[in-house]
């Protein structure tokens, strides 16, 4: 599933709820009633994906003048921060592969 080209969605988008404030967001999901404390980069991500299925390598291109740099906690390669964010997000059940990528 760390392919980046496979294809991610957010199959319960109408379930989440969520707010941004400067480098961190929650997400409220309806669903199961958990709130999920987020950095900005996993809630950009999660919203992007709540609009419509993208590639990890679709999302890099979206997002990529539009994030900061990654907090210091963040993995050393940058590919690696990024992929593990979304790894989070599904983790927590808020995304799923859709199907791999060409």
């Amino acid at each position: 599933m760390t392919d980046p080209r496979c294809v991610w969605h957010a199959p319960r988008s109408d379930d989440l709820h969520g707010r941004l404030w400067g480098d961190y967001g929650v997400v409220y999901d309806a669903a199961s009633g958990n709130t999920h404390l987020l950095d900005a980069l996993q809630f950009e991500l999660l919203d992007r994906l709540r609009q419509t299925p993208r590639s990890l390598d679709a999302l890099k291109a979206e997002l990529a003048d539009e994030i900061e740099p990654l907090p210091d906690d963040a993995p050393g390669d940058e590919a690696v921060a990024w992929q593990e964010r979304l790894l989070s997000l599904h983790r927590l059940g808020l995304i799923q592969v859709l199907e791999p990528g060409p």
